[in-house]
């Protein structure tokens, strides 16, 4: 600031010189041995210190800068400005203007069919608790979470959600050393589902699942998965850091119901006595010297999590929260986002992290330069590390990476030498995209004199949340006690971006004005990350356009942002949307509200929000049962979202994957695969509430005859199922049943499906 400048630097120096003469002084003082020296040496520094460290600088600010400060403070913050975009990767955002209208019309759904057909309906947050039911069929297995990625399928490119099924050492059947080390060494395999289509059920359609691992016939080609074991991954280093495995032995290891063998080269080989001696002192267990097991050529695979391979190797490096599964030539792959940081570069604002994880490395670091430098990739099956320099992908060189790579000439390897099966699969990184857009929110201003008046500041959009009563505000992170909202997460979307004419996998964020109160709630922008090979690495903001009043003055124009969209879909009644959500919403069953998901179509937007349903029993499944659409202020539900979309574009062509997509289906017919306990009853047609009450009936009867533990508690909790459809069909007597030319599915939903081979198409 002018005061930083014009008084404390000039302040700095001097202390500088007064301290070097105090140093003279006490040298003199070996000969002279008295008290007056170091006195006046210290006082001199003590009133230099107050005068010139304190007061002056006081007197600057307050009879020079205060009265007339946003002229004084013009060129540093206009140098501040700039700095903090070079140092956090903004200044090649490019701002584009988007002339809003309130609602597209019909044709423009039609014109964008391939955005359409690719709307996510699966919400990663909501649907690992239906990924963890239905594919873990084994308690040593697990999946951390769920990544949203896209693979060419059949042709073309979906977007989908998968999730690698991780080793769970708390699940492992056997308390011992054996077990533990010896037979369940590895996860298995992944699964994989496409994100805009769902089984008639409401559950994700698998086209990669299963231990043994099955892929769907008609995709084999596209998702060829050779090695599904996996040595390496999320958390398999334990708590106490003795998660190895020693692989290799006379022992078979257990893959679900089959027996294998590591056939890799990873780890270190036993070899001899000493070696083994050594590893019994290296992890505490006496067996590994002991066991009749082990072989010369059993090999000890140790650091198995993915995260804490790379800092072994490059502890430098700050590593992203979410390391991804890739396929890759066969092989499942992680990869991870690695970035450079510094706290010095001249004259920028350090990063504000409060919207990351707290487990984040990024969470609390003080650092005022950015970049992502580094996609660092670990195999699943050998535990193979490599690093690539991917700097040049973003247009600019970090010197930062540059100078370690010049140390370590032999770790990195060009971008250049990226394989195109992982090359496509690169995603813009989460963690560096929350801080950019929380700073863009205050530093895409980019004029002196609006910094200063703060008057066209921007937040993060407040996140609705996921319950029907929403999101509690949370107090604020500086400490204030003012209370904030949660602010939208990132999320990764398959679309064409406004004036573009082919689609993108991007990561997207919006923006509503300033408020230290959340009362503004109006959408100004949105921030898009663009991950394509051809753009990786751009920003985009896309500012809603403004226009004039009577008046003159300058305003935005009145878009609803999330917020109001969400509150305007909960109190809605027309066409029973409130009434769906009462009915879906009552005891024995809850209402989980996937992602608000912001669609730009033409120069209209379009909300789309899926609807989940799921007992009250904590391992109950989450099944898509509705679909809300919102354009302007029109809101409209459907059993899916060719329905939904067909009631808000009655003339366009609506096309959407749902039910279309081929997978593998669900081979136990039943509502408990992989221990699932219970599932909702979402119709609202009678005769279908009744049946389903009567098969709960039969179902509570089963579970009381078989006897057993927790068979009881089965009963209870099936024929409380039964009760609450018995009530949901009282409730929906005289509500209008599906008309003829709506088939209903054998879950009661009605559905506009023309066939289950065929995309959904609604006009």
């Amino acid at each position: 600031t002018y005061t930083d400048v014009n008084a404390q630097l000039p302040a700095l120096g001097l202390l500088i010189l007064i301290s070097v003469f105090c140093a003279v002084l006490f040298v003199i003082n070996i000969r002279q041995q008295g008290w007056a020296l170091p006195t006046v040496a210290i006082g001199l520094w003590v009133l230099v210190s107050l005068v010139a460290g304190e007061i002056y600088p006081w007197f600057i600010q307050s009879f020079q800068v205060s009265r007339k400060e946003s002229a004084r403070e013009a060129p540093f913050i206009e140098r501040n400005i700039e700095a903090t975009r070079q140092a956090l990767g903004l200044s090649e955002v490019k701002t584009r203007q988007f002339d809003y209208q309130d609602s597209p019309p019909d044709s423009a759904i039609t014109a964008n069919a391939a955005t359409v057909s690719n709307i996510r309906l699966l919400d990663p947050t909501v649907v690992t608790r239906t990924f963890r039911t239905l594919e873990t069929q084994f308690n040593y297995f697990r999946f951390n979470d769920l990544d949203v990625d896209r693979y060419q399928l059949d042709g073309q490119r979906k977007q989908v959600l998968i999730a690698a099924r991780e080793l769970n050492g708390a699940g492992i059947p056997q308390d011992t050393w054996e077990a533990k080390h010896l037979i369940y060494t590895h996860g298995y395999g992944l699964a994989l589902a496409p994100a805009n289509a769902v089984t008639e059920r409401g559950r994700p359609r698998f086209l990669v699942a299963g231990v043994p691992l099955r892929v769907d016939s008609q995709l084999a080609a596209d998702l060829p998965v050779e090695r599904p074991e996996l040595y390496f991954g999320e958390g398999l280093d334990g708590a106490d850091g003795n998660g190895y495995a020693i692989v290799g032995t006379t022992r078979r290891e257990q893959s679900g119901n089959a027996e294998t063998r590591y056939e890799g080269k990873g780890g270190v080989p036993i070899r001899g006595f000493f070696r083994r001696a050594a590893f019994a002192l290296r992890f505490g267990d006496l067996e590994v010297l002991t066991s009749e097991f082990l072989t010369r050529d059993s090999r000890v695979l140790f650091k198995r999590d993915v995260a804490t391979r790379i800092r072994q190797v490059a502890p430098y490096l700050r590593l992203d929260r979410d390391p991804y599964p890739v396929i890759v030539d066969g092989r499942i792959v992680y990869v991870v986002d690695g970035y450079t940081t510094s706290n010095s570069y001249p004259y920028a604002e350090h990063a504000d992290t409060s919207q990351l994880d707290p487990g984040a490395d990024l969470y609390g670091l003080p650092f005022n330069y950015l970049r992502n430098s580094v996609k660092a990739t670990v195999d699943a099956y050998d535990g193979t590390v490599r690093l690539y320099l991917v700097d040049d992908l973003y247009g600019k060189r970090d010197p930062v990476i540059r100078a370690w790579a010049s140390v370590f000439p032999d770790l990195y390897r060009p971008s250049s030498e990226l394989p195109p099966e992982l090359k496509e699969h690169l995603r813009y990184p989460e963690d560096m995209f929350r801080i950019q857009t929380t700073m863009w929110g205050r530093y895409h201003v980019s004029d002196a004199e609006g910094f200063y008046t703060q008057s066209d500041r921007w937040d993060v959009a407040q996140d609705p949340g996921n319950d029907i009563n929403g999101n509690a505000p949370q107090p604020s992170s500086d400490g204030s006690g003012r209370s904030q909202r949660p602010r939208i997460e990132p999320y990764y979307l398959q679309m064409v971006l406004p004036d573009e004419e082919r689609e993108s996998f991007v990561l997207f964020r919006p923006f509503v004005p300033h408020s230290e109160d959340d009362s503004k709630q109006k959408l100004t922008s949105f921030m898009v990350g663009e991950s394509d090979p051809s753009s990786f690495g751009r920003l985009v903001n896309y500012e809603l356009s403004r226009t004039t009043s009577s008046g003159g003055a300058e305003r935005n124009r009145s878009v609803d942002g999330p917020l109001i969209v969400n509150d305007n879909i909960i109190s809605s009644t027309k066409n029973n949307v409130s009434q769906n959500f009462a009915l879906l919403n009552t005891q024995g069953s809850r209402v989980d509200l996937g992602n608000m998901l912001i669609i730009p179509i033409d120069r209209g937007l379009l909300y789309v929000r899926p609807v989940y349903v799921r007992g009250n029993n904590e391992n109950s499944v989450p099944e898509l049962r509705k679909v809300v659409v919102v354009t302007g202020q029109r809101v409209e539900v459907g059993d899916t979202l060719a329905e939904a979309l067909g009631k808000l574009f009655p003339t366009a062509d609506v096309i959407t994957e749902e039910g279309s997509a081929p997978g593998i289906d669900d081979d136990s017919g039943d509502d408990d695969v992989g221990g699932s306990g219970t599932t909702a009853v979402p119709s609202t047609d009678p005769a279908k509430l009744i049946t389903e009450a009567l098969r709960l009936f039969d179902e509570a009867d089963a579970a009381l005859k078989a006897g057993g533990a927790g068979s009881l508690a089965q009963y209870q909790e099936k024929l409380a199922e039964a009760q609450q459809a018995l009530r949901q069909a009282a409730d929906a007597l005289g509500a209008p049943t599906p008309s003829a030319d709506s088939p209903v599915d054998d879950d009661g939903s009605s559905t506009t499906s023309t066939s289950k081979a065929s995309p959904t198409t609604t006009r």
